[in-house]
């Protein structure tokens, strides 16, 4: 019998031509002011949680404290609400990263600059603030984590040890902060699971630095994305403008490596996410197009970069036309390939189809950036996508901003809604049967593993494969759905399900 591991990635290596996808539903929440949709986690197949802030104080958002609010929505697989919170004091209060974490609760991170109802601690101008709640959206603990200057939070990750790891940038050297190289540092922090700070660190040079995406590594370290001005400190030689800066930690936040990526023009990089063969993948928004930077349509385009293990570059793509496209987040695909959204404001070039104004963007690749479609979504006036997920059954899930009441948008109540969309599944020619992703976490994790399974079967059966491919043990799924994987050495891992009913399930996760 072949390993599980090899009919899994001969199962990716179809590669087959995929239709557009179309729009299952679209959903417009908010008020009669400004609504902006910046995170979405999407937890098992019917749970989709919806962050942003909001200048309203009616529609869909009455009871806000003050300024700016935060808001999160949890609706279902049909975009129908399930519940509704707000948070925050009475300033401005904003949310740019949510996770859904292991006890089936959330956490999310932004900024406040509040010190009263729902935030307290803050310990100047701007704090970055974390907070966690339960399944039900109440606060079970909040934190405010800064100094006397501009501190935000751009990124949350739940680690395997149950606490968080948290990147953003501050321009304080006092407070919760030790140092500061110069203007805006980027900045990690840990926290334990109860909010309480175990360590922090500020890394940049003598210009501005800014962090805004983290993820946990193989090896039980980070790896973290944002960009630079500096030329100096801990970033070394900027190749001009702004650049792509992607930081390699070990799991106490000691940096390992650095890599400046870009061109003589700005370069902002905005997410980065681990990928199958271990390596990295870089996404934002290049206007460059020399050095790193191989192509360039016009002005800024979306641009990726794939790094091996090491951080080297292994090729890049840029996505665009000749006006403005920016690159907001990326995920891996089912099939290996990437998915990235943003915005566009082109119509030629790789944008086809824009509605008007400014669309937001989908593109999806294969494993090598080539496109394998992409769609411009809005109407005649101003959208973009901030946050994109994939569930299991291949249907995509978009979130961000609609200022349109025309073409794909409609339910708009005032100035700029929080934006909401499904896409269906693609339908693919060929007719082998392509495993489904199947949700694991916490990942990394050192013990227990957790199959977010839609349906739990009696007697289904998991195998899980070394990245060599070698088998390493057949386990059976309990009512729980919880695997134990201590006995596992470190490393990267590829599960396998398979369904009484003949439905297969795969997924990677990495055993500290």
């Amino acid at each position: 019998m072949k390993h599980v591991f090899l009919l899994f990635v001969l199962l990716l290596g179809l590669i087959p031509m995929k239709a557009q996808p179309s729009i299952e539903w679209q959903r417009a929440i908010g008020g009669s002011q400004g609504d902006e949709a910046f995170s979405l986690q999407l937890r098992n197949t019917n749970q989709l949680m919806v962050a942003g802030f909001s200048l309203s104080n009616d529609g869909d958002f009455q009871g806000g404290f003050g300024a700016t609010e935060i808001w999160l929505t949890q609706m279902d697989s049909l975009g129908q609400v399930v519940w509704r919170q707000h948070y925050g004091g009475t300033a401005d209060d904003r949310v740019h990263s949510i996770k859904s974490i292991q006890d089936q609760g959330w956490v999310f991170a932004g900024s406040t600059n509040s010190n009263n109802f729902h935030v307290s601690g803050n310990h100047g101008l701007r704090d970055a603030w974390v907070v966690k709640l339960d399944s039900t959206g109440s606060i079970e603990w909040q934190k405010c984590l800064g100094g006397s200057g501009y501190d935000e939070a751009w990124d949350i990750v739940e680690t395997s040890d149950g606490g968080y790891i948290v990147v953003g940038n501050s321009d304080s050297n006092d407070g919760d902060l030790l140092e500061n190289n110069g203007l805006n540092d980027i900045w990690i922090i840990k926290l334990d699971n109860n909010g309480s700070l175990l360590w922090q660190h500020t890394y940049g040079g003598s210009d501005n630095e800014r962090g805004f995406a983290v993820t946990c590594t193989a090896d039980g370290g980070f790896i973290l994305a944002g960009k630079s001005f500096s030329d100096d400190g801990d970033v070394g030689e900027l190749l001009g403008g702004y650049d792509y800066w992607v930081l390699k930690l070990n799991y106490e936040g000691k940096i390992e490596w650095t890599r400046i990526l870009g061109g003589s023009g700005h370069d902002d990089g905005s997410d980065i996410i681990q990928t199958y063969d271990g390596g990295y993948a870089v996404f934002g928004q290049s206007r460059s197009m020399d050095m790193d930077v191989s192509d360039n349509h016009g002005n800024y385009d979306l641009w990726l970069v794939k790094l091996d293990l090491e951080g080297k570059l292994v090729w890049e793509r840029s996505y665009g036309g000749t006006n403005e496209d920016y690159g907001r987040s990326i995920i891996q695909s089912l099939d290996g390939g990437f998915i990235m959204v943003g915005q566009t404001q082109s119509t030629d070039g790789d944008a086809v189809g824009n509605n008007g104004l400014a669309d937001a963007w989908i593109i999806k690749t294969d494993s090598l950036g080539n496109i394998a479609w992409q769609k411009s979504l809005g109407g005649t006036q101003d959208e973009l996508f901030h946050a994109v997920e994939q569930g299991a059954d291949g249907a995509i899930y978009l979130a961000g901003h609609a200022r349109s009441n025309n073409g794909d948008v409609s339910g708009v109540h005032g100035k700029i809604d929080y934006w909401v969309v499904k896409l269906g599944a693609t339908t693919s020619v060929s007719h082998e049967p392509i495993p489904l992703r199947v949700q694991l976490f916490p990942n990394p994790s050192a013990q227990w593993l957790q199959l977010g399974l839609p349906v739990v079967e009696q007697d289904m059966q998991v195998q899980i494969s070394d990245a060599t491919g070698a088998l390493q043990g057949t386990w059976k799924v309990q009512s729980d759905a919880r695997l134990d994987i201590s006995g596992l050495s470190s490393g990267v891992y590829y599960v396998s399900v398979l369904s009484v009913s003949g439905q297969r399930y795969a997924g990677q996760f990495v055993k500290e």
